[in-house]
């Protein structure tokens, strides 16, 4: 049964993220959806990447790598996106059904960098999931010349990264990481998490620029200011008893602050706590966000639980690769099941589903859950990968 399950997921995965792949004046490029989400979204792409080399050409996710490098800002800003039109445009002509005109299509037309998102900020971790994904891509293809080539853009972007600290901790501008619906500004586990992750896979590859930065000093730092004793779960923010998902699933795979916790005691507050909700990890944070701190154009399209109560299938691929990790086989299976299932049903992966007797795909009046979505199908293939 789990054999059939895994087959039908990988195809529908597999597909999915082919079905996004689009031909541009800059070459062969996978965007983040079909619809109003058909765009080099940087973000998305980044955490893409391993999932994509599972199916795709090792050289179109090198390509699209270098793009956003090559394309950093002077003061070592990662674009947010890259599109041959305002991405805002496509997104409001996907809400009136307009996406296929050709004034949309890529074809022959330059790609336009965009820096700044509707709130006038930058994708602070943005930055962080290039490096990363850099460092995924390098450790997957033992491609010596990478690093070599794109070595000064690499360090521009890392030293920015570094510029936005306040003490120890990294801090970012409001409505401006992946959560992007929320305020969440000053410091946030989530952004400083990435950090850590970025720099203990520099240092091990001995980048000197990154040396001087402790990844020792970090741990301490960040366990002192996120760690919380009476959930046994890191906060999302100082002081603020809300937890993410997708910080506790890292923290448990990399095993990030061994010297003061057992992952296996942090893998069973996760499953105890709401965010493991009756068996079914998905959504992003618990407990929700007040109204007051989520933007009122999600508000706007009827999104207003966007990052909070929605069940996203990356998140849900996330915790279905940290189950395998920790030879959690009913959670494994579990997972897998209901992955399949909607996989099955609808022929494609979508980005958010809600619960209702099921989970089925989001739908307002002016939005529908993106699919195929790149970001939940790659996930989906990396986490089936996972021993």
């Amino acid at each position: 049964m789990v054999e059939t399950c895994s087959r039908e997921l990988w195809r529908v995965a597999e597909n999915s993220v082919r079905e996004n792949c689009v031909n541009t004046a800059a070459g062969p490029l996978v965007t983040a959806g079909a619809h109003q989400f058909k765009t080099f979204w940087v973000r998305d792409f980044c955490y893409a990447v391993p999932g994509l080399l599972e199916v795709l050409d090792p050289n179109l996710v090198r390509h699209q790598l270098a793009l956003a490098l090559q394309n950093t800002r002077s003061d070592g800003l990662v674009a947010r996106g890259f599109d041959v039109v305002n991405p805002k445009a496509r997104v409001l002509a996907a809400t009136c059904g307009l996406e296929t005109l050709d004034f949309f299509s890529f074809a022959a037309k330059p790609l336009k960098a965009e820096y700044l998102g509707e709130h006038g900020t930058p994708a602070a971790d943005s930055n962080l999931l290039v490096l990363l994904a850099c460092m995924q891509w390098s450790e997957r293809t033992g491609d010596p010349y990478f690093f070599e080539h794109h070595e000064g853009n690499l360090k521009k972007i890392f030293a920015f990264s570094c510029s936005s600290r306040n003490g120890p901790l990294l801090e970012q501008p409001p409505f401006s990481d992946w959560q992007d619906s929320a305020r969440r500004n000053g410091a946030t586990f989530y952004l400083n998490l990435l950090f850590l992750r970025v720099l203990r896979k520099l240092q091990r590859a001995k980048f000197a620029w990154a040396l001087p930065e402790s990844v020792e000093n970090c741990v301490a730092s960040f366990w002192n200011s996120f760690y919380c004793p009476e959930h046994s779960l890191f906060r999302s923010q100082i002081g603020r008893d809300q937890f993410s998902l997708e910080t506790q699933l890292w923290c448990i795979e990399e095993d990030l602050f061994a010297r003061y916790l057992d992952r296996k005691n942090l893998w069973e507050s996760l499953r105890r706590s709401p965010l493991w909700g009756e068996g079914l990890p998905g959504r992003a944070v618990w407990p929700p966000y007040p109204a007051s701190e989520v933007s009122w154009t999600t508000k706007l399209v009827g999104l207003r639980h966007y990052h909070d109560q929605f069940y996203w299938s990356w998140l849900m691929a996330e915790s279905m690769k940290v189950a395998k990790i920790m030879g959690a086989q009913a959670d494994v299976a579990a997972l897998m099941s209901e992955l399949a299932k909607l996989a099955k049903r609808h022929n494609t992966i979508h980005e958010i589903y809600e619960k209702k007797e099921a989970l089925r795909p989001v739908r307002r009046p002016f939005y529908r859950s993106e699919f195929p979505f790149t970001w939940g199908a790659a996930k989906i293939l990396e986490a089936l990968r996972q021993k």
